[in-house]
């Protein structure tokens, strides 16, 4: 009897819904719970629904919706997020006690389209979760089926971009998050975003389709290596959009700038030289440079463009030059217009070396040196040469030549459109514009000094040795010894002069104190007018 009634009270502890139901679940009685939903990021930088403040992955934002399936059931429910949980949009309910796999995706649309991405990124996401059960609410970790294209403009014109478009698949298809297809090969619009400072576009696209196509602004471009996105990941391609931009020296603590190159060193004050090995073109943005040996070194057979931009950058050398070239090259100094650019020169400021410049050519034992050329610009020049030394240079041309019987020959020197003070400091016998001292037996001969639509000061103060050996402010330094001395002619157009010299006893344009053979052949012009083969000063 005792064993009969614990039987009885064994069965009676049964539920009604075990006996009822068995393995199966009543209806809408056990709902599909979530108990977080993530986007995972695996360690690298992804794609996503609205990206992340720092760009590493996706959040979900208030209103996404995704679409999520019980494995074995046909049907499909929805969750919403409310800008704080999901939310049950189509609720889900269990229908048996065994485990299950759970898959979510979103969006629940099968075709996306990703042309115009410029307002917010396209998104393809996929959860799966093994071996859920009813009894333990779901944790669900998004990955990303897309992958994310990020392109970084760099250069001089980075700031000018104001859009870029890739070339991939403009739509793709999906079913459930799996089995990403896309179609119609065109141009994406990306989507402009800034993370850590730093300026790029965004885009998702079809993993698998090689992209090698850009275009930033209206310029279309092809990378030098196309890419092959992978579903997940970002990759990072930086696109140079101008000139490439050095902000500071190379390892062996000076720029070195090579043939064919087109840069701009932007932002940078140190001691670090520019040395230009062949033809180039170097900008100045923001430049202060002070060093013991020349500021600008150009080798021989270089063709070099210095680009001012700009009103803050200086070149100063305490023993050497500013700016010096040496055999079969020339000079170029241009700007954005003499009230937009302004480059500072002081040479030798502590008077340490001799034949240097501020602008132009260290002139060797002979040889053949090319055009200086300074338009649309503001340069100011100084020249210290206190030391006393008959071999000093100009502020503007050439440097001293000594005691050698080497011929040499110069071109041009031409000034346009600019604004420039070129003073020559101390006991020198250096022209402000024009020549050095040129106490050589070899011969010396130039083209012409061309100024025009300009505003020039020049101060020619120095002398050496003693007085009335002076130099003129625009054409010849002192010349000397018996070696011949020629220039072509000296051009004088539509420009202001303000010009100094020591105490009037020489020529303000023209010839400084010869005691040489010195010749200006065609003679000197001012606004096509004939003034003498020899000096002129100007009222």
């Amino acid at each position: 009897m005792c064993g009969a009634a614990a039987a009885l009270l064994l069965f009676s502890s049964c539920s009604n819904e075990e006996l009822t139901y068995g393995n199966s679940l009543p209806d809408g009685e056990y709902p599909l719970e979530l108990s977080a939903v993530v986007v995972n990021s695996d360690g690298e930088v992804q794609s996503r629904v609205a990206e992340n403040a720092d760009g590493s992955g996706s959040v979900f934002t208030t209103d996404d919706v995704f679409s999520i399936k019980i494995a074995n059931s046909h049907i499909v429910g929805s969750f919403k997020y409310n800008g704080a949980e999901f939310e049950a949009v189509t609720p889900l309910y269990w229908e048996t006690k065994n485990t299950a796999t759970i898959t979510a995706w979103y969006p629940a649309e099968t075709s996306v389209s990703l042309s115009d991405q410029s307002s917010g990124l396209a998104y393809v996401m996929l959860a799966t979760v093994t071996d859920a059960s009813y009894l333990n609410p779901v944790v669900l970790g998004f990955n990303h089926k897309l992958a994310k294209i990020r392109i970084v403009p760099s250069g001089s014109d980075a700031d000018k971009v104001t859009a870029v478009k890739i070339k991939s698949y403009t739509s793709c298809s999906h079913t459930m998050g799996e089995n990403v297809s896309g179609s119609s090969e065109g141009w994406i619009e990306m989507k402009q975003t800034t993370y850590g400072g730093e300026k790029c576009w965004e885009a998702n696209v079809v993993p698998g389709f090689a992209i090698s196509a850009f275009m930033v602004n209206t310029t279309e471009g092809t990378l030098n290596s196309s890419v092959t996105p992978v579903a997940g990941k970002i990759h990072k391609i930086a696109i140079a959009v101008g000139k490439p931009v050095l902000t500071g020296p190379n390892d062996n603590g000076q720029f070195t700038i090579n043939a064919g190159d087109d840069v701009v060193i932007r932002d940078y004050n140190g001691t670090a030289p520019i040395v230009v090995n062949g033809a180039a073109t170097v900008a100045l943005e923001n430049v202060h440079i002070s060093s013991d040996g020349s500021c600008v070194q150009i080798s021989n057979n270089s063709n070099v463009t210095i680009e001012v931009v700009g009103k803050n950058n200086s070149l100063t050398s305490s023993t050497g030059s500013g700016i010096v070239g040496n055999q079969n090259s020339s000079i170029t100094i241009t700007g954005g217009g003499s009230d937009n650019s302004k480059l500072t020169i002081v040479a030798n400021q502590n008077n340490g070396s001799d034949r240097t410049v501020g602008v132009g050519f260290y002139l060797d034992r002979g040889g053949n040196y090319g055009d200086i050329t300074i338009e649309n610009v503001e340069l100011d020049v100084t020249s210290c040469n206190s030391s006393g030394l008959s071999d000093s240079g100009a502020a503007i041309g050439y440097s001293a030549t000594y005691s050698w019987s080497g011929a040499v020959r110069c071109g041009n020197l031409m000034i346009s459109n600019s604004k420039v003070k070129a003073v020559i400091t101390g006991k020198s016998g250096a022209a402000s514009i024009g020549t050095g001292n040129l106490n050589t037996k070899g011969d010396f001969s130039m083209g012409d000094i061309i100024i025009s639509n300009s505003d020039i000061t020049a101060v020619a103060t120095a002398q050496y040795s003693w007085k009335g050996n002076n130099a003129s402010c625009i054409g010849f330094g002192v010349t000397e010894d018996t070696g011949t001395k020629t220039m072509n002619k000296i051009e004088i157009n539509s420009t202001t002069l303000n010009l100094t010299t020591q105490d009037n006893l020489n020529y303000k344009v023209g010839k400084g104190r010869t005691y040489s053979t010195t010749t200006i052949t065609e003679g000197i012009f001012v606004d096509g007018v004939f003034k003498s083969s020899d000096g002129w000063n100007p009222e």
